[in-house]
């Protein structure tokens, strides 16, 4: 169920722009509300979890409860709907017309999708739903909780950078992204975005110079199939 899910969901995000069905305004909304409560007062950590649990709790307990209605179906459609709302909230493939960098394109495909498919798979629609919730507080948050929800988002990253990464040598020049790949792989999330970088461009065999967009986009395009190669055989095997 977790990968006809995912693959439903990345389909429609490749392929359709429904990213003006994404609204998050409400969740600002919510954030101002905080900041003007007397919950503002509490240790950051207590603010950070008043902000993201509500919404993850309540999306894991309508999760639970649709486990078996009509033969699953309704937790797919659940599924789909929640991991199309963490992803972005813009799409990559359109934004990528104002991103005219490979370099960013390749830490926005990891913020916008792959961290967020990742945690879906480990955690179900409550792990995307965490995850995008941490991203948004990130690097404004009217809590003044920007720094705490970058520290935690770094971390969210730290695993799904370094697979997403590893992919780019399977799916571009495998010497070159291994090389940088190896020296960088366990250092702290703080290095997530160098990583990235640096061995999307190893991938493509570019410079910052003559790397396009296109080039990026198809790396990452090749990298996404196998992704969800690797998913099927990992679930099959499970």
């Amino acid at each position: 169920m977790t990968f006809i899910i995912t693959l439903i969901a990345l389909v429609i995000e490749r392929f359709f722009h429904w990213s003006h069905l994404r609204h998050w305004r409400w969740f600002y909304t919510f954030q101002q509300w905080l900041s003007h409560s007397r919950i503002h007062q509490f240790p950051s950590w207590a603010l950070f979890l008043f902000c993201v649990l509500p919404l993850t709790v309540l999306v894991g307990i309508v999760d639970y409860f649709l486990s078996g209605w009509f033969y699953g179906i309704l937790k797919i459609v659940w599924g789909v709907a929640v991991l199309l709302y963490c992803l972005g909230p813009t799409n990559l493939w359109v934004a990528a017309n104002d991103q005219p960098f490979a370099r960013t394109i390749f830490v926005a495909a990891n913020e916008r999708i792959f961290s967020v498919v990742f945690w879906f798979v480990v955690l179900g629609p409550m792990g995307a739903v965490f995850y995008r919730s941490t991203a948004l507080m990130n690097p404004t948050s009217p809590l003044g909780l920007s720094q705490l929800a970058k520290t935690i988002q770094q971390w969210l990253d730290w695993i799904p950078v370094r697979l997403l990464t590893f992919m780019f040598a399977l799916g571009g020049h495998f010497t070159r992204v291994f090389s940088v790949f190896k020296k960088n792989a366990l250092r702290g999330p703080e290095t997530n975005e160098v990583l990235l970088t640096e061995c999307g461009m190893a991938a493509l065999d570019a410079t910052s110079e003559n790397a396009e967009e296109k080039d990026a986009l198809a790396l990452l395009d090749r990298v996404f199939v196998m992704a969800l190669a690797i998913l099927a055989m990992v679930v099959l095997i499970l």
